[in-house]
């Protein structure tokens, strides 16, 4: 089983990572920088690299409303591995990136 969190490396800087029977990794963007002054900002930056990555999709089989204007859609956004939910219904004005990033901003 694999676990995803923010964690404060012995540099004292939070990078988003996974830990699994392995050990604990570095995961998304955070693999690649030098860390945050807060577990927020790795939690940002990962959501970042989610939507960076994301995948449009449709749905043949159901039809649920855009998340955002409420008009009828199969399309979806779907995200790969992630802590945040894997799949926002969004019409095809919101199917986006910008979109996603209105149903996952935190509030």
């Amino acid at each position: 089983m694999a676990y995803y969190s923010a964690q404060q490396k012995s540099n004292k800087k939070w990078h988003y990572t996974c830990q699994n029977g392995a050990g604990i990794f570095d995961i998304g963007y955070c693999d690649k920088c030098r860390g945050h002054d807060t577990e927020l900002e790795a939690m940002e930056h990962y959501r970042q690299y989610n939507i960076d990555h994301a995948v449009e999709m449709i749905d043949t089989d159901i039809q649920k409303k855009c998340q955002i204007c409420q008009e009828w859609t199969q399309s979806f956004m779907a995200f790969k591995e992630t802590t945040l939910p894997k799949q926002y219904y969004l019409c095809k004005n919101h199917c986006n990136k910008e979109g996603l990033e209105l149903v996952t901003r935190r509030t």
